[in-house]
């Protein structure tokens, strides 16, 4: 029994080896000055965190911070809730976003900033924004994506400059509809304004003759003739009154 023991043993230690063996034979076949060299190399390579963090400390990440937090603080079009979403999925991009990529979504988020913060990108939202307040959640949700504003995190700076044309066509037709709907309204309250005082002045005529029929009183008798004082009797015989 112990005999088959050691045997065993004896076989484990030998495939160890032989596994180590290559290992083995990789490092002794390097020169000393190759480890050092490979060493160095190592040390000298950044860490993707080190990276990571060094582009999150600089001056570019700070300014594009500031200049979003500007946006959010004037924007009227999208509700918190939104915007709790917005940031959410923001947050998410950047944890899970490699570290060769980060330098890019910061070119291109300063890149959208300027146009979120431009003059004309800030009336149009201002417009917007108030041509929405009394909109329902779902309709106003609809809207927003017919002007391709849903989703802003993943928008290029083109695609807000697109869709700053869209709301600028937008409020342009809207204010051609208004306006053509303001002109009918008007002619319609013309028309009602001159029928009112057509029947006004009806009304005015027939009280008018009403008067000039009527007796002393000012009330015409139900006994006194149709003709008033103006009545002549007609010749022959009659009844003095």
């Amino acid at each position: 029994m112990r005999k088959i023991e050691k045997l065993l043993i004896f076989v484990l230690a030998a495939s160890g080896w032989m596994r180590a063996a290559p290992l083995a034979a990789q490092i002794s076949s390097q020169s000393p000055s190759d480890g050092k060299e490979a060493t160095k190399s190592v040390m000298a390579a950044p860490s993707e965190a080190s990276v990571r963090a060094k582009i999150m400390a600089g001056d570019q990440w700070k300014q594009v911070g500031a200049e979003y937090q500007k946006w959010l603080s004037t924007q009227p079009v999208y509700t918190p809730r939104q915007i709790k979403r917005i940031n959410e999925k923001l947050d998410a991009q950047i944890q899970t976003m490699p570290t060769s990529e980060l330098q890019a979504f910061l070119d291109d988020w300063q890149a959208k900033l300027k146009v979120l913060n431009g003059k004309n990108f800030q009336e149009a939202q201002n417009w917007l924004g108030a041509y929405m307040t009394n909109m329902a959640d779902g309709y106003r949700r609809k809207y927003l994506q017919s002007l391709g504003l849903t989703d802003i995190p993943s928008l290029s700076a083109a695609q807000l400059e697109a869709a700053l044309t869209e709301i600028r066509a937008d409020r342009q037709s809207i204010a051609h509809n208004q306006s053509a709907f303001d002109q009918l309204r008007q002619k319609q309250l013309q028309s009602l304004q001159s029928q009112q005082a057509a029947a006004q002045q009806a009304r005015e005529q027939s009280a008018t003759q009403l008067n000039n029929s009527a007796g002393p009183g000012g009330v015409q008798s139900p006994y006194s003739p149709a003709f008033g004082n103006n009545f002549i009797p007609p010749f022959g015989s009659y009844l003095p009154l």
